[in-house]
């Protein structure tokens, strides 16, 4: 039925149903083209004869390489939550079901930047990413059980970044969670980033053949270990360079070629002994295990500056370079266990928390050497533990001062622990005889006393003695003082 409205034609139609090889609103020279009726608030259309969209209440589809699984800006939507009609590569009812599917596409589309948002749930296939430039996946409540192999051949400078929620501790929620392992493989010496933004990755990273791989982490929580076994070992070509922002836990181990290129505000909690050939930097860090960072050889830029960090055993050490300065150390606190000391140091080493031995907590595991000092107050000195008088007398670490116990006659002192110059005082608790110039044996040296004879001690006598060097270059202990009580 014609209408006219100011002297135009206009056409008020209602149309048939159709049928997918017979749309109802068509074209004249294209018969298989048009829309067509589903059902009720559905409409589908039709190219060919065959079904390109279906527009309904309920969401638009759209079949083939275009629409929901390939948008203009090169976005994939996986959801493995779907139980309608679909087919696993997302070829009919998209989007994908498997994250899988979507790399299929993906890797054969070399040199492109590519987005996957993936719906939550567990995906478990073991994925391949091969040719794309950058690739985002992206969700929230998202689990990637399976293992990664991640052999990006197309150029230098490929991104690959697994993203959850900006901005939240993965430790308080990750939104998401990478539990299989990741092997990075690489046909040439090109830099590729990985990225981890909002993720539990539990499952361990290694690079195993060349290339130098960024790996960059914000605000994530890291168990599984970090390996750099990188089967060509050159400067400009092989390494694993870890750069962190944000609050990022590693509680996995870090070994190999690796440098911590950038770390910011991080907290290592698992061991480190890694052979890095750059620079290494630890902005606000803290480590709960032993640190072993020595560079390669050669690798004259491989410096290592700490900056407010706290440590309890970091062991920064690199081979001699000519010309190289290698270790900085600023604002760090040191952070030692009770039962530990600093040892060594020096120009362009840094001292190493060290186990010591002996009573007390901590005794210097090796004494010092010092050129001299001046006190301006009270000097502490310190009694060791009484000990039994013996014929060949040793005594303890734990002081300068000791209460001999016992009568037996005491003819020689050993110096163990001792060096010339050392001063000791006896004290007797019995009566006990001190031998004049028994000759000396072994580390048992002869005791020199005043008057040239047998100083017979009585309860609470007391007898000082210097160790020194004799001039047949042998040693004594000679007498500096007595007193009779």
């Amino acid at each position: 039925m014609s209408k006219y409205l100011n002297g135009q034609k206009i056409v008020d139609a209602v149309f048939e149903a159709g049928a997918v090889g017979a749309p109802s609103i068509r074209f004249a020279n294209s018969p298989l083209d048009g829309f067509y009726r589903i059902g009720t608030n559905n409409v589908g259309l039709a190219l060919n004869g065959a079904k390109v969209a279906d527009l309904s209440t309920n969401g638009q589809y759209i079949t083939g390489n275009l629409g929901c699984s390939k948008l203009k800006n090169n976005y994939v939507y996986v959801d493995s939550s779907r139980t309608d009609i679909y087919t696993a590569d997302g070829s009919q009812l998209l989007p994908y079901k498997t994250i899988l599917a979507a790399l299929t596409v993906i890797n054969a589309d070399t040199g492109k930047n590519w987005i996957i948002k993936v719906n939550t749930g567990t995906y478990a296939d073991n994925l391949t990413i091969t040719n794309p430039r950058f690739l985002r996946i992206e969700g929230n409540g998202v689990t990637i059980s399976g293992t990664i192999l991640i052999n990006s051949g197309v150029g230098s400078y490929d991104r690959i970044e697994f993203a959850g929620v900006r901005g939240y501790r993965a430790e308080k929620g990750a939104a998401m969670t990478i539990s299989g392992k990741i092997t990075a493989e690489r046909t040439n010496d090109s830099l590729i980033y990985v990225g981890f933004d909002g993720c539990n990755v539990s499952g361990a990273f290694e690079a195993t053949t060349s290339g130098t791989w960024v790996l960059h982490y914000h605000n994530c929580r890291v168990d599984g270990a970090i390996t750099g076994t990188l089967a060509v070992n050159t400067q400009l070509d092989n390494t694993i360079l870890i750069e962190t922002y944000g609050f990022n836990e590693f509680a996995g181990a870090i070994t190999g070629i690796v440098s911590f290129y950038n770390c910011h505000d991080s907290d290592f909690y698992g061991a480190i002994n890694t052979t890095p050939w750059y620079e290494n930097r630890f902005h606000h860090c803290s480590f709960a295990s032993s640190v072993s960072v020595i560079p390669q050889v050669g690798a004259s830029s491989a410096l290592i500056y700490l900056d407010g960090v706290s440590y309890k055993s970091f062991k920064a050490r690199t081979p001699t370079i000519t010309g190289a300065t290698y270790s900085h150390i600023d604002g760090g606190v040191m952070i030692g266990a009770t039962t530990e000391i600093l040892v060594g140091g020096g120009d362009g080493t840094n001292p190493v928390w060290t186990t010591a031995t002996g009573t007390g907590a901590p005794v210097r595991a090796t004494n010092p050497t010092l050129a001299g000092f001046t006190s301006n107050g009270r000097e502490l000195g310190k009694q060791g533990a009484d000990v039994a008088s013996a014929t060949n007398l040793a005594l303890g670490t734990d002081g300068n001062c000791f209460e001999i116990t016992g009568t037996t006659k005491i003819d020689l002192l050993s110096n163990v622990g001792w060096q010339n110059g050392s001063v000791i005082t006896l004290f007797a608790n019995e009566n006990v005889t001190i031998d004049h110039a028994t000759a000396t044996s072994g580390t048992n040296v002869t005791i020199l006393l005043a008057g040239a004879g047998d100083y017979n001690m009585t309860a609470n006598d007391s007898l000082t003695l210097c160790l020194s060097e004799t001039t047949a270059g042998g040693q004594a202990w000679r007498e500096i003082a007595r007193t009779a009580i």
